[in-house]
């Protein structure tokens, strides 16, 4: 039967404090005998003695004596099993949230690098042939197609060192890729604020550039080809018209045009130009009209490059937690 009050005591045991000692009495008769077992039950708090254990007066046959069938005698077990299942739940959960990362990360690399194809194709085609970048003014530096070249083959690298450190799980790659990535975003930040602030600067800045166009015709090859694809593409003449060719060298004195203003090629088609001849209309309004439609799109693919480069980063910082920390997430 479980011991009462009257038969427990509790002793403080010497250096262990909060601890006591439950003892019970044996059989009727039996002192502190070989029925008598002592266990000591952690009690926070106040000095109580709570025993739930059923003590015997006689050791059953087989038995240890001293022992009940509740293990007296030693303290309380407990399972670990609880704590060890939340433990490695835990853990599965660092390695699978870990593993997320990485493939997150190896996606957005895997989307720059394509990227970064994509513009180094777009540059090598713009090299390999004519198109309206030389006539714009500054097109040697942010038009030019070396230059978009040149920021795809930087794409195409950093992604490949993104890839490359994800899936090796390499913390110097993976660093070096979020880096890249955040001069990448605060490159395309300031150009985009630079783009806000000369927005009213489209008309001037693309006039000038006709201009230039027209007085270098004569002396450079790759700019003429240039302007009669444009002149032809767009059924257009000069800047604002055809007249503008006369202040322009032989054509002013000659009173003729290019061959691409013409509405009907023909071997004197350029000579003494009319409206019923050649193209009337300016170049100006259409090219105007063509570089502020791709910069709203040049504008609306860089925010949302911007985007993904902001999550590219953030998860890369991510990786480089999980890594230095020694997780695996393979």
């Amino acid at each position: 039967m479980p011991p009462n009050k009257a038969s427990l005591a509790a002793a403080r045991v010497s250096g262990v404090p909060g601890l006591f000692r439950c003892r019970s009495r044996g059989s009727a008769g039996a002192g502190a005998g070989a029925g008598a077992v002592s266990v000591p039950v952690p009690v926070p708090g106040r000095c109580r003695c709570r025993c739930r254990f059923r003590c015997r007066g006689s050791p059953a046959a087989g038995a240890v004596p001293g022992r009940s069938r509740g293990s007296l005698g030693s303290p309380p077990s407990h399972d670990p099993e609880p704590s060890g299942r939340a433990a490695h739940g835990g853990a599965m959960a660092v390695e699978g949230g870990m593993k997320c990362v990485k493939f997150l990360v190896f996606f957005f690399s895997f989307v720059f690098w394509l990227c970064g194809a994509a513009l180094v194709a777009v540059g090598c085609s713009a090299l390999l042939g004519p198109g309206r970048a030389p006539l714009v003014p500054g097109g040697g530096a942010g038009w030019s197609p070396a230059a978009v070249l040149g920021l795809g083959v930087l794409i195409f690298l950093t992604a490949f060192l993104g890839c490359c450190g994800a899936w090796r799980e390499s913390h110097c790659m993976v660093t070096t890729f979020a880096v890249l990535l955040s001069l990448i975003f605060l490159v395309q930040l300031a150009a985009a604020v630079t783009g806000y602030v000369f927005r009213h600067k489209v008309h001037g800045l693309v006039e000038e550039g006709l201009w230039r166009a027209l007085r270098s015709y004569e002396e450079d090859a790759a700019l003429r080809a240039t302007l009669d694809s444009f002149q032809q593409e767009l059924s257009c003449c000069g800047v604002n018209n055809y007249t503008d060719w006369a202040s322009v060298g032989s054509f002013g004195a000659n009173d003729s045009v290019p061959s691409s203003c013409c509405r009907q090629p023909s071997a004197a088609c350029n000579l003494h130009p009319t409206p019923a001849t050649v193209f009337a209309k300016g170049c100006l309004p259409s090219l105007e009209a063509w570089v502020r439609r791709n910069l709203v799109v040049l504008a609306a693919v860089a925010l949302g490059v911007a985007f993904f480069e902001v999550l590219g980063v953030v998860f890369s910082c991510c990786l480089m937690r999980g890594i230095r920390s020694g997780y695996e997430v393979m």
